[in-house]
């Protein structure tokens, strides 16, 4: 499956391009003015899913002004894409849309 064009994230629309790893010597980055994040062609699939979460976990971090470390955005973005991955059940239940629920 391919990665999105965009994100959303926290009401900003950030574009998504894959470029060669030598443009830019990271597996991953955001620029919060050019509202866009870059992933590496060099990375496999699951590297690529998990920077992608990675860089919008800056872009959330960004938002906020938590100003995570990098340390902190790595652990955190690789813990998160595991749980997600590992608990399709959960993802499935997060992404619920919740309409036809009866209320509790």
């Amino acid at each position: 499956m391919k990665y999105p064009d965009t994100v959303h994230i926290a009401g900003f629309q950030f574009r998504v391009t894959e470029e060669p790893n030598s443009d830019f010597r990271l597996a991953g980055e955001i620029s919060h003015q050019k509202q866009r994040i870059r992933i590496s062609t060099d990375l496999a699939p699951d590297e690529t899913r998990e920077t992608l979460l990675h860089e919008v976990l800056h872009g959330v971090d960004h938002a906020i002004g938590t100003k995570l470390s990098e340390r902190k955005v790595a652990v955190l973005s690789r813990a998160l894409y595991a749980t997600l991955r590992e608990n399709p059940v959960l993802v499935a239940y997060l992404m619920h849309s919740g309409e036809n629920e009866e209320a509790a």
